[in-house]
């Protein structure tokens, strides 16, 4: 038996997942869930690798899956509502984030879909909100930073327009948004064997993490301080 048998199926779709080869995590995911089908996380997972392929409505099956597991799954429910994002039914998607933030209202990576939402919902001032609750939560967070940046000009923009008009997005897809928060979602640590003791299982132990996402720029020049500053002590409600 190789190495990654002896993984079991679930590890070796989390290192496979890690690496990109999403059709090789695919396969280990649906053998993860053919042993337990009622691992809620394999479910999760498995939802997370068929989206990479390409597979949205396997994805929603497997996402289903999950919740109907464990219904307090809230990585489960952050990814169908990214999906539900992706279809343009931002309303629907918005009852699911907030019905995660109750859950967890420290995750940031749920305001950050929030906030993705509601800027596909051309409702900027309550994207910069939910934005700047993902960074107050995690400052390191680098596309909730990105992502507030980009929803300060668009709120400021949008303020500009003649009779306080919107201006519809255009420079990013939805595909390219739904990029900053899938793979936020994603179980990727490995799983102890059975009697193995230890501190809490972290990235797999040959080294191979999460594979590192788009850098985004910050804030990073005199102008986008002051835009921001001429925005500070507005009502964000619209």
């Amino acid at each position: 038996m190789g190495i990654l048998g002896s993984r079991g199926p679930y590890n070796d779709g989390v290192y496979h997942f890690c690496k990109g080869e999403y059709d090789r995590a695919v396969r280990s995911y649906r053998k993860a869930v053919e042993r337990n089908q009622m691992d809620h996380k394999a479910w999760n997972n498995l939802g997370l690798a068929e989206y990479k392929m390409g597979n949205e409505k396997e994805a929603l099956v497997c996402f289903n899956r999950a919740l109907s597991i464990r219904p307090e799954d809230t990585y489960a429910m952050l990814n169908k509502a990214g999906l539900t994002v992706a279809q343009g039914r931002y309303a629907e998607a918005l009852m699911m984030i907030e019905r995660a933030i109750l859950m967890d209202p420290r995750d940031p990576y749920a305001y950050n879909i929030k906030g993705t939402a509601l800027m596909k919902s051309q409702r900027y001032g309550e994207a910069v909100k939910a934005f700047e609750e993902a960074v107050g939560i995690d400052p390191h967070f680098r596309h909730a930073k990105s992502n507030l940046k980009r929803a300060v000009r668009e709120f400021s923009r949008s303020r500009k327009l003649p009779g306080g008009g919107r201006k519809e997005l255009a420079d990013r897809s939805d595909q390219d948004i739904l990029e900053d928060f899938m793979l936020t979602r994603h179980e990727d640590e490995e799983r102890l064997p059975p009697g193995q003791k230890g501190g809490s299982p972290g990235a797999l132990s040959d080294g191979i993490s999460a594979p590192d996402l788009e850098e985004f720029e910050e804030f990073e020049d005199e102008e986008d301080w002051d835009e921001w500053e001429d925005l500070e002590g507005l009502s964000w409600e619209e």
